[in-house]
């Protein structure tokens, strides 16, 4: 299993009463990251999945999108089963985090559960990426440094942590987004083989049903073809990644088992402008 090391951590040290909300993200090749944190992290899988193993040997699968919600000293280790994995972090002072808890209690009982007897919670984000959203807006806000930055980073902290609990609240789920559950497992699959070549017949072989049937009730309940689908997820995948990553389009090109060549001709047709015309709009 490949495994990924030298994921920025910041301690309750470098945080400070002005400065409560600390925001990175990063994801380098070695190995894998293990310890604790003397604050309350949020970590948002951005890219690529893994295990988590806690209690000593207590594991869970951790997926693309999941926000993993962790309370101070909580001892873990975190195994990176990809090429490449991408995580957004926020870390937020113990006592400022606990002046939150009152007012997330009063709005999800079910928060005392976490705050009192649970070490850490996992969701998963809204097909919308909503979540994602709220980490990219906070990363960019916390490296501007603007005037008000701290006050608007504690905004968004409160709106990250109520949408947090309500995804906990109405138990979100990949497997949920479609009352058929070879959808929802389908969905779930491609999410996690994005990089890979995807194969219908294999997919459909999963399942033990024919393509034709999977195909059929795939686009009734998501409105458009599996295909469609992947294409759709592989260029949203690229687009993230040229967009807030220092990846180059070659290296960005590379994290796909696929035809350079066919991934630009797709994302030219999806996107309306090529990829150097598409990173250049960000890094130039």
């Amino acid at each position: 299993m490949d495994t990924i090391e030298n994921v920025k951590l910041v301690s309750c040290d470098m945080l400070s009463k002005a400065t409560p909300v600390i925001m990175d993200h990063s994801g380098l090749p070695g190995k894998p990251q293990k310890g604790y944190y003397d604050c309350f992290v949020i970590a948002y899988a951005a890219y690529s999945s893994g295990i988590l193993t806690y209690s000593h040997d207590k594991t869970l699968q951790i997926n693309e999108h999941d926000i993993l919600f962790m309370k101070p000293n909580f001892i873990h280790s975190l195994y990176y089963a990809d090429r490449f994995m991408e995580l957004y972090y926020c870390k937020v002072l113990p006592q400022h985090m606990l002046s939150i808890k009152g007012s997330i209690i009063r709005n999800f009982p079910k928060g005392k559960m976490y705050f009192d007897d649970m070490d850490f919670m996992i969701v998963h984000d809204l097909p919308s990426l909503s979540i994602r959203n709220i980490f990219v807006t906070m990363i960019g806000e916390y490296m501007s440094n603007s005037a008000g930055h701290t006050e608007l980073l504690n905004a968004y902290l409160i709106i990250l942590l109520f949408n947090i609990f309500r995804l906990d609240k109405s138990e979100s789920s990949l497997l949920k987004t479609s009352d058929n559950k070879w959808v929802g497992a389908t969905v779930q699959y491609i999410y996690l083989h994005i990089y890979d070549k995807i194969s219908i017949s294999e997919l459909a072989k999963i399942h033990n049903i024919t393509p034709e049937h999977l195909c059929r009730t795939f686009k009734k309940h998501m409105s458009m073809t599996i295909s469609q689908f992947i294409t759709q997820t592989r260029i949203n995948k690229l687009k993230d990644i040229l967009k807030n990553t220092n990846r180059s389009i070659r290296s960005a090109n590379e994290l796909f088992d696929l035809d350079s060549a066919y991934l630009q001709k797709c994302f030219k047709k999806e996107v309306g402008m090529s990829m150097t015309d598409y990173w250049n709009k960000y890094h130039k």
